[in-house]
Formats: structure tokens, C-alpha cells, sequence
């Protein structure tokens, strides 16, 4: 019987830094979403369908198949800077953005069922400063 080596990685983390480093990464992306930018003009983002996926099941089965043949996809109803957030969240665990943008990061990620993400949203304890923020304050 042959026995396991396990090998305890020196420093921790390090797949999270080599995975941000292909967010919006043009030479190693093999799907291009185009989206309408807050200023009207189109802006193009690059991704991995096989790491987006592992974030959400929704986008997973629209890559198998509303959007299988198309190297390019048009994502409609979500701005690019909204989208991107949401990208940068799945490549990066980053959660910093424009507070003017977070009703629509959170209906995408609602939309889109990127669970980590909503429940980073929802969470008081994600913020820093222990700010209390709530919902309901972007809704007054």
C-alpha cells in the first residue's frame, strides 16, 4: 500500500493572487462580454467560462447553452461597470465599488445567483468600519 505525501503550501493564498491576475485578462480569455458603459458607449470584458462558472450556475448554463457558440456574448440590461464588479468579485474576493452602483450590483448578483457576492452585499459584517448599511438606505 502506497502512502500520501501532503505538503503544506509555504504561504497561503496564493491561488487567489494567480486567479486575480486573469481578471479582464484579453490573452488568456476565451468569452468577451460587451455591455453598454453609464456614459453610453460599449465597453468589452474578458473572461474565463470555466472560472465564471464556478460561481454561478446561472451564467454556467447560459455558456452551455444560449451562449455555447458565441466567443462574444452581449449581456443586456446590466451596465459594464455593474458586470464588472460583479467579475472582479468572482477573479479577486474584491467588494469595492461606486455606492451609486450597489442596487444594481446586487440585482445582477441576484440575478445572475452568485450567492457569495449577495450574501457579501446583505452582510453588515462585510463592511469595513463596521458601518451599518442596510438595503433600505439606498432605497430612500
Amino acid at each position: 500500500m502506497s502512502e500520501t505525501i501532503k505538503v503544506t503550501p509555504l504561504t497561503r493564498g496564493r491561488l487567489p493572487s494567480r486567479l486575480s491576475k486573469l481578471f479582464n485578462d484579453q490573452s488568456t480569455s476565451d468569452v468577451t462580454s460587451i455591455l453598454e458603459k453609464q456614459n453610453g458607449e460599449k465597453g468589452k470584458l474578458y473572461g474565463h467560462v470555466n472560472i465564471i462558472s464556478t460561481a454561478s450556475h446561472v451564467l454556467q448554463m447560459n455558456f452551455c447553452n444560449n451562449w455555447m457558440d458565441h466567443k462574444q456574448i452581449q449581456i443586456k440590461q446590466v451596465s459594464f461597470e455593474a458586470f464588472q464588479v460583479l467579475l472582479r468579485f468572482i477573479y479577486m474576493d474584491d467588494i469595492s465599488f461606486d455606492p451609486g452602483l450597489f442596487l444594481e450590483v446586487l440585482k445582477i448578483a441576484h440575478r445572475f445567483n452568485v450567492e457569495q457576492l449577495l450574501d457579501a452585499l446583505t452582510s453588515n459584517e462585510s463592511f469595513e468600519n463596521n458601518t451599518p448599511l442596510h438595503i433600505w438606505d439606498f432605497l430612500s
